[in-house]
Order: structure tokens, then C-alpha cells, then sequence
């Protein structure tokens, strides 16, 4: 996983430099960088899903959870200190708990689209979406 980790930086690296290149060479036409801007944010955003896709995310060792009737509070714990994450419903507590490293996003999605009774494709997208969310703010790794 650290060799696709690392291709997958790599990439996006090069891909940000690209896209200041661009946007000097096509300095004329703003419209057209613009354009060009939004493909290579869409090319990133698909490499990211890409990686999240093919990962098996597990919860990050720092942080604690306490459920609380309908919603669980996220909290992570840093230099002495305790601060929340985020709160989750009962359909985000089913994915957190299928964060053990073992289960894939599209294992997830079935747990979430045989509990809720949801669509497989509404289930998978959702999770993919809920996945990226706790990756942003650091309450899961790849």
C-alpha cells in the first residue's frame, strides 16, 4: 500500500506543477484556464477515490468514540488533550464500526445497503462520500 501511497503522491505532484504550468502558458484565454483547472481537480479527485476504493480504512489509533442514544461523538486525542472530530448517526456508526482494516468501502456499502434498505449504488456512493469525509479529518487511515 506505501508503493501506490507514494505513486498516488507522486502523481498528484506532478500534476500540481502541471497545472500551474498550464495556467501560465494559457495565461491569454482565463476561460480556457479555468477549464483546465477544473479537469485536473477532477483527474486528483479520481485518483483519491481511486486509492480509497481499493483500501481497507481502519480507525486511527487517537481517536475515541462515546455513543450517546441516536449519535456517537468522535474525539481525538492530542498532547494531553481530548477535542471532538464529529458526530455520527446510526448509519455512520455502521461504517465506523466496519473500519477495522479488513473490510473494503464496498464491503461497507453492503453492511449499509443490507441495514438501511438503500439502493447498492446510493449505499456505495454515500460510503465512499462518508469514507473521504473521516480521511479529511484524520479519524481514519488508508
Amino acid at each position: 500500500m506505501d508503493a501506490r501511497k507514494s505513486i498516488v503522491a507522486s502523481r498528484r505532484g506532478f500534476i500540481c506543477i502541471l497545472s500551474g504550468l498550464l495556467s501560465g502558458l494559457l495565461f491569454v484565454s482565463p476561460d480556457r484556464v479555468q477549464a483546465k483547472k477544473t479537469k485536473i481537480k477532477n483527474l486528483v479527485a479520481n485518483l483519491e477515490r481511486e486509492i480509497l476504493e481499493r483500501s481497507t480504512p481502519r480507525r486511527h489509533p487517537s481517536i475515541t468514540w462515546n455513543s450517546y442514544g441516536s449519535t456517537t461523538k468522535l474525539y481525538m486525542k492530542t498532547k494531553g488533550e481530548t477535542r471532538p472530530v464529529c458526530t455520527l448517526n446510526h448509519a455512520g456508526k455502521t461504517v465506523w464500526d466496519a473500519c477495522d482494516g479488513e473490510n473494503t468501502p464496498r464491503g461497507i456499502s453492503r453492511l449499509v445497503h443490507q441495514k438501511y434498505q438503500v439502493s447498492s449504488h446510493q449505499a456505495h456512493v454515500d460510503c465512499l462520500a462518508f469514507l473521504a469525509r473521516l480521511k479529511r479529518v484524520g479519524a481514519i487511515q488508508l
